[in-house]
């Protein structure tokens, strides 16, 4: 019997060891990156350093402080702060340690930049990006906020409250109050039922930072390791710091308030440095049920919860009768809740529907998988900005009704696929269709260039090759289709030129030439380019196709003009780069596709074209406002005007 009970001894020891081990691994590894959470979250790309160069400061400034830099007067010390020096056009700035999309480490770093002149760095590596910016969350659509301060800036009050009212015993256990959990098991008894908890902050903490909500016994023993090695590793004031900048108080509007300087600002508008004793006590009484005593919505019931933690500071010695008496009698004041916008909620929305079937969500969500995208926030907020202010000028030039125009708008680099900005409506509030990628619109004269393309590549046609300088007739053209009335096409303002040349009929969106082009190179030869390009998988092989009369996405036509950027190489568009574990591996990445479906010298000619395009013809209002030199591109509206492109 003792060597049986010997022999049991020794197999739970080693089950603990082993648990204990793995609970550590985690511990060691959340330390070694700096103690920030891996958050389950959808990333954009790094921002390389020397585009900050050329932003204005306040621009500058915004960029840093979304993603929690704060700025300083002196020289910058430590990760996550900054100086701007306007006066010598210098920015100094201690960049934070970041995973890029390849689950690289790249590590903290101080650099001065001279603004206002860009910085060309000889080879640009990883190092020289500004970290990626969180867009959301993988777990759900839920925002969520979570602004960090340190135990040194802490207000004393609720440091205190929450050690008063959560674990007492916090500075005395060594991660584990086992006296706590006696003392619930016997509440609990006596009760009944659930009154009372016996977990530490300790053991919140590693709930919060390394496993999933599910109740169970195997998460209870495995939180409580993980509890004993935080304690091993990590002085008291270093958890609570980590337990009060990761704990939940509740929700503001559709968003999630993490952390107490986040729950601050929120409730009473000042940093967690600034809090007064009542307003300390308020906050560490949310703690226990954030929904059950919101002082928002229940205002009393949170009033009562916190004189409860006034009376337990009294209790422990923590105030004088004087301050409880004092604080216990204010009334409950805070703020509204702000109005908060999630960033890029049509871009999100279309990530998540990307992912392949296989890619588990729920479990990626729990070991803190991180999504890379290609989303620029900086160009993203410009892409919503210019949607949001030039609609309500175009209602009233037209004479539309306010609020009833829609548009979208989509920005992709040519040559990796990746998207940069995407907006897929007016107001995602109002309505989330995504009209990027959703929408299938007629494309109007955006098509021409593909069609003078055709006409123009030897190998997209059976004809005869023609250039810039071809001339085209423009004359009234009355053609017989069977079983149908004469099709008799006309140019946007109904008039008829003559001759022309290619360039010409390109740069005016001439109808008539376009058909005429079409007729000689042959349908089958236009409907096989559209095809390579991946504008439609099966436009309708009629004599108006070239005028556009095929449906398509925004999404597929600006990946179609993207290969004419691209020098004529097709590469797919991709909503996302990569997703990475916590250990730097890449789980799963984007499909990317390449392909030539386009001869190099004459997409240059195409692109040359739309360039007269942009300056004399019918893109020519776009150059002016955009102040492009170079650009390139093309108009292009359906037949009722319906759409415009």
């Amino acid at each position: 019997m003792r060597k049986f009970f010997l022999f049991g001894f020794i197999i739970c020891s080693l089950l603990f060891a082993a648990a204990f081990m793995s609970a550590d691994r985690s511990v060691k590894r959340f330390i070694a990156h700096g103690r920030n959470p891996r958050l389950a979250a959808i990333y954009g790309a790094p921002v390389p350093l020397e585009a900050l160069t050329l932003m204005p400061i306040e621009d500058i400034r915004e960029i840093l402080q979304k993603r929690g830099y704060r700025e300083l007067e002196s020289i910058p010390q430590q990760p996550l702060e900054f100086r701007l020096r306007p006066e010598e056009k210098l920015l100094e700035i201690y960049r934070a340690a970041f995973v890029d999309p390849y689950g690289e480490e790249i590590p903290a770093g101080f650099f001065t930049l001279s603004l206002g002149s860009s910085q060309k760095y000889q080879q640009r590596s990883a190092n020289q990006y500004l970290e990626p910016e969180r867009l959301s969350y993988l777990s759900s659509s839920e925002i969520k906020t979570r602004e960090k301060i340190s135990f040194e800036r802490l207000a004393p009050d609720v440091v205190n409250a929450v050690i008063a009212i959560e674990d007492e015993r916090f500075l005395n256990h060594p991660g584990i109050d086992f006296l706590g959990i006696a003392r619930a098991v016997y509440t609990n008894v006596l009760a009944g039922k659930v009154v009372q908890g016996g977990s530490t902050i300790t053991q919140q903490l590693a709930k919060n930072l390394f496993f999933s909500p599910e109740r169970s016994l195997k998460r209870k023993l495995s939180e409580a390791l993980a509890a004993l090695s935080l304690e091993f590793r990590l002085s008291k004031p270093e958890i609570l710091e980590l337990y009060l900048n990761s704990v939940f108080f509740g929700q503001e509007g559709n968003v999630a308030l993490h952390g107490v300087e986040s729950a601050s600002r929120s409730y009473f508008r000042k940093s967690a440095s600034d809090l007064t004793l009542e307003e300390s006590a308020l906050l560490a009484g949310i703690i226990q049920a954030p929904s059950a005593y919101s002082p928002r919505r229940h205002p009393d019931r949170a009033k009562e919860r916190r004189n409860q933690v006034l009376k337990k500071l009294l209790e422990l010695g923590e105030i004088t009768s004087e301050d409880f008496q004092r604080a216990s009698e204010a009334d409950v004041k805070v703020f509204p809740p702000a109005t908060y916008k999630r960033q890029a909620s049509y871009f999100i929305d279309a990530v998540r529907a990307s992912l392949p079937d296989e890619v588990n969500m729920d479990a990626l969500a729990v070991s803190g998988a991180q999504l890379h995208t290609g989303l620029v926030p900086y160009l993203q907020s410009c892409a919503e900005s210019a949607i949001r202010n030039q609609l309500p000028a175009l209602e009233k030039r037209i004479g539309a009704k306010p609020d009833t125009l829609q548009a979208a708008l989509v920005a992709l680099e040519p040559f990796s696929g990746l998207v940069r900005a995407y907006v897929g409506g007016r107001d995602y509030q109002e309505s989330q269709y995504d009209r990027v990628s959703l929408a299938k619109r007629q494309i109007g004269s955006t098509i021409k260039p593909f069609l003078y393309l055709t006409a123009l590549d030897p190998h997209l046609n059976s004809y005869r090759v023609a250039h810039p300088r071809s001339i085209l007739s423009d004359r009234p053209l009355h053609i017989q289709i069977p079983g149908q009335p004469e099709w008799s096409p006309n140019n946007f303002d109904n008039e008829f030129r003559g001759d022309v040349t290619l360039r010409y009929a390109l740069e005016q969106s001439l109808n008539v030439p376009a058909v005429y082009v079409a007729q000689r190179i042959g349908v089958p030869a236009l409907v096989s380019t559209i095809k390579r390009f991946r504008l439609a998988d099966d436009p309708p092989p009629v004599l108006s196709l070239a005028l556009g009369t095929v449906e398509t996405s925004l999404l597929k036509l600006t990946s179609a003009f993207g290969a004419l950027a691209n020098e004529g190489i097709y590469s797919s568009p991709r909503l996302f780069r990569s997703v990475v574990s916590p250990e730097g591996e890449e789980l799963f990445s984007a499909q990317f596709e390449e392909q030539q479906v386009g001869g190099r010298g004459p997409v240059f000619l195409v692109t040359d074209l739309l360039r007269g395009v942009m300056s004399r013809g019918t893109g020519k209002a776009a150059k002016q406002i955009s102040g492009l030199s170079n650009a390139a591109g093309k108009t292009g509206t359906s037949d009722d005007r319906r759409d415009a492109w």
